[in-house]
C-alpha cells in the first residue's frame, strides 16, 4: 500500500520531458468524448469516429486529427512556458506520425490548424523545429529513407593483398 502511495505521489511533479501519446479517439484510453467532454471549439464538432485520432501530452488533449483532412484542431495553453512545451512535444509526435505514416505512402499534410492557414499559427515554428517544411498546401515532412537496420551493410575486411597484381586469367580454366 505504502509503494502505491509513494508512486502517485511521485506524479505530482511533470516528467523532464513531456508524455505524448497518439491514440485513435475510440481506443479505449482515450477518455476524451466518453470520461471527459471534449473541449469546446468554435464551429468544430469532435467526436470518437473511426479514423480520427487525438495526441496527448502528460495526460492532457493537445491535438485531433481529422481522416483524410489537413486540418489540425490543438489545444495549447495560453500561458508560457506551458504553451511552448505543449507545442513542441506536440510537433515532435506529429513528426513521428507523418515518419510512420510514410511507410504506408500517406505521410501527414497540416495544411490549416485551428481554422488559421498552418503557416499563420503559433505552431508553425514548431512543426518547422520538428523537421516539417512548408510548402503551398501547408506543413509536411520531407521523405525519410528507412532505418540503418533495414539497410544491407556489409562491413569490408581490409585486403591486405591489395598491392599485388591480379592473376591472369587461364583461358582453358572454366568458370565453377
Amino acid at each position: 500500500m505504502n509503494s502505491a502511495v509513494d508512486m502517485l505521489r511521485t506524479l505530482r511533479k511533470a516528467p523532464e520531458l513531456p508524455e505524448t501519446l497518439h491514440l485513435a479517439t475510440a481506443d479505449p484510453a482515450n477518455p476524451y468524448g466518453s470520461i471527459l467532454r471534449w473541449p469546446a471549439v468554435e464551429n468544430t464538432m469532435l467526436s470518437r469516429t473511426v479514423g480520427t485520432s487525438v495526441v496527448l501530452v502528460d495526460g492532457k488533449l493537445a491535438a485531433y486529427l481529422r481522416r483524410n483532412s489537413d486540418a489540425l484542431t490543438v489545444f495549447l495553453p495560453d500561458a508560457e512556458p506551458d504553451q511552448s512545451i505543449m507545442a513542441r512535444a506536440l510537433a515532435k509526435k506529429l513528426a513521428e506520425i507523418a515518419i510512420a505514416r510514410q511507410q504506408y505512402k500517406s505521410g501527414l499534410l497540416v495544411g490549416e490548424i485551428n481554422g488559421l492557414r498552418a503557416q499563420e499559427h503559433l505552431l508553425s515554428r514548431f512543426l518547422q523545429e520538428a523537421g516539417f517544411v512548408a510548402t503551398g498546401l501547408g506543413y509536411q515532412m520531407r521523405r525519410v529513407s528507412g532505418p540503418l537496420t533495414s539497410r544491407t551493410m556489409v562491413a569490408e575486411e581490409p585486403d591486405d593483398e591489395q598491392d599485388e597484381e591480379p592473376e591472369p586469367l587461364d583461358p582453358d580454366r572454366r568458370p565453377a
